[in-house]
């Protein structure tokens, strides 16, 4: 029998030492577990509880059976994370990260920082004088009339 719900359960108990049986009630508690998730290349992953932590050169090999983790995605030196989001948590068997666009349960990436070799820089510097008083301003008038062409 499978058992994939929590709840009672009858079940047929038969006692061959004594040729007997009689039916009897089993109560089971269903326990999802968090799904195992793998740390990036060339990174690692913190968590707690520390049995689900791992890095990229390790591969979990022991079953682990916890129902609530939370885990810390670094990255080694020369690398960083493809996007802001590091952390990643799960309760009752379900990653809270999990969507459609992430269905495998997959971490952020690490990927390789690399430095131009060179730089471009291009600007402009816009600037005004204040406004200059000139001969015509103050003596237009005198010369338009002394000089009339």
């Amino acid at each position: 029998m499978a058992v994939t719900d929590s709840g009672a359960y009858g079940a047929l108990a038969i006692y061959a030492d004594y040729g007997s049986s009689s039916l009897v009630t089993v109560n089971t508690n269903v326990v999802n577990a968090c799904p195992r998730l793998a740390a990036p290349l060339n990174g690692d992953l913190v968590c707690d509880p520390t049995s689900f932590s791992t890095s990229s050169s390790t591969i979990p090999t022991q079953a682990v059976t916890e129902t609530a983790v939370s885990c810390t995605v670094n990255c080694q030196e020369g690398y960083k994370l493809q996007t802001s989001q590091s952390a990643y948590t799960c309760t009752d068997g379900t990653w809270q990260q999990n969507s459609v666009f992430n269905p495998f349960n997959s971490v952020n990436k690490c990927l390789r920082v690399v430095l131009p070799t060179s730089y471009t820089l291009t600007f402009s510097v816009g600037y005004s004088l204040p406004w200059v008083a000139s001969c015509t301003d103050y003596y237009g008038d005198y010369l338009r009339l002394t000089f009339p062409y």
